[in-house]
């Protein structure tokens, strides 16, 4: 069986990112495959629903700790607004510039 490989036309970005790699190392560490990433940390990533939504319950429990210059708060908030970005497919695409 063959995989075919499609040249992009057009890639469409929400007005503002959802997070940022770099300072929301929960996340990156957490939920970010960085195989997907090129050698500058750039490229398309794609995160399970279900990963985001143990990452909420883990935090949540106290089973994974918040990066100490990090607000739980906040990446609850986040981790919140990406699962509900991914819902409709079970998975959300992000494109990391």
């Amino acid at each position: 069986m063959s995989v075919r490989a499609y040249k992009l036309k057009e890639i469409k970005t929400e007005e503002s990112p959802t997070f940022n790699l770099w300072n929301n190392e929960t996340i990156y560490y957490n939920l970010v495959d960085t195989e997907q990433l090129d050698n500058n940390g750039g490229g398309l990533i794609t995160i399970q629903e279900d990963s985001i939504n143990n990452l909420i319950k883990n935090i949540k429990s106290g089973d994974i700790k918040v990066k100490q210059d990090e607000s739980k708060k906040n990446i609850l908030f986040i981790l919140q607004k990406m699962s509900k970005q991914a819902e409709n497919d079970s998975y959300i695409e992000y494109y990391c510039y």
